[in-house]
């Protein structure tokens, strides 16, 4: 089990409502591949076969 962290005033413990937490969980993630699009993390990576 996992917990969101989208925390604010009238939800200290996590977002409950599932429209929204999809918003949020969508727009951060197109945040966090943005920034890693122009400043990528250095270093090599390899990619191990499932």
């Amino acid at each position: 089990m996992s917990r969101n962290k989208f925390t604010g005033p009238g939800k200290p413990y996590d977002e409950t409502d599932q429209a929204a937490l999809t918003i949020l969980e969508e727009y951060q993630t197109r945040l966090r591949l943005t920034q890693l699009s122009t400043n990528p993390i250095p270093g090599l990576f390899v990619t191990m076969p499932a």
